[in-house]
């Protein structure tokens, strides 16, 4: 089996024994962390498990892959796969503790920024220890729609926001939507001097294994499907799927979505900062105030 197939499957055997709430995480030797995993994990449901056993993942899997890598390249194979020491993130800590870390670190890749190893492993010492409490995640910042937001060497406006009909552009011909629908139209320009930008359509790719997509969400809570109209045919001015954005130059592309409820105030529109080689998101909160609608 190879060596990185060995570590992950060593993890999860210890990770299936078991878990409780008041016990904590002994990573002295491979048998007190079976035992204490079993003690951790008395009373709780299957889904409780399924749960404690995710948070425990989170926490060890960038110690656990890079042990994996320094086994498959370095001198000490056998001896890192066995050794207790790929939970010692999760030493001392309640379950609760562990779901706490968990999230921490979930915040932290969601929102495009992330810990080195030793700021990581000071911040769960200092936790250990009574130093500090585990902080909540940062509220995201949501922009104003006048207000141009750059992230990287892109800047991203929103243009115009109007309900209507989406005027499309066929392989053969131009047509319109047959239903009204929610169209934001974007202007994005490359501040960068000498380093061409590859922008990806927030639209997104029909078969994509990350999060390549705008995301649209009210203050109620609802999400708004994207709207696609299949192959060869998209909404005027919105961009071919991908664009080269040369230095100092824009283009703009076109999103569409379901048309908000009547009585949502504002719109929160989410797009991933990757789509042109950046990291984080780019957000938006589009009053409803201002979208307007085109009548026949």
């Amino acid at each position: 089996m190879p060596y990185h197939l060995r570590v992950t499957v060593l993890c999860l055997a210890f990770l299936s024994a078991g878990c409780g709430n008041t016990a904590r995480m002994d990573t002295s030797s491979d048998e007190a962390v079976k035992k204490s995993i079993e003690k951790m994990t008395a009373g709780m449901t299957d889904d409780e498990k399924k749960e404690f056993i995710a948070d425990c993942m989170a926490v060890v899997f960038p110690d656990m892959m890079r042990s994996a890598f320094e086994g498959a390249f370095g001198e000490r194979k056998e001896e890192i796969a066995t050794r207790a020491a790929l939970f010692q993130p999760l030493d001392g800590l309640t379950v609760a503790e562990i779901h706490a870390k968990a999230e921490q670190a979930r915040a932290a890749f969601s929102g495009g920024t992330r810990r080195t190893d030793s700021q990581q492993r000071e911040a769960w010492a200092a936790d250990r220890d009574g130093v500090s409490e585990p902080e909540p995640p940062a509220e995201p910042s949501w922009e104003p729609p006048d207000k141009a937001v750059r992230q990287g060497d892109l800047q991203v406006r929103v243009t115009k926001t109007v309900i209507g009909k989406v005027p499309l552009k066929d392989i053969t011909s131009d047509a319109t939507s047959v239903d009204d629908l929610l169209m934001v139209t974007l202007e994005l320009t490359n501040m960068a001097s000498t380093k061409i930008v590859e922008y990806y359509s927030w639209s997104g790719k029909f078969i994509s294994a990350d999060r390549d997509f705008a995301t649209l969400e009210d203050n109620f809570g609802n999400t708004y499907k994207r709207i696609d109209f299949g192959i060869g045919c998209r909404p005027i001015g919105a961009v071919n799927r991908s664009e080269s954005i040369y230095p100092n130059k824009s283009v703009n592309d076109v999103l569409v979505f379901q048309i908000p409820l009547d009585n949502a105030t504002y719109l929160d529109l989410e797009m991933p900062a990757q789509n042109y080689g950046g990291q984080g998101m780019v957000r938006f909160r589009i009053p409803m105030g201002s979208v307007s609608r085109v009548r026949e």
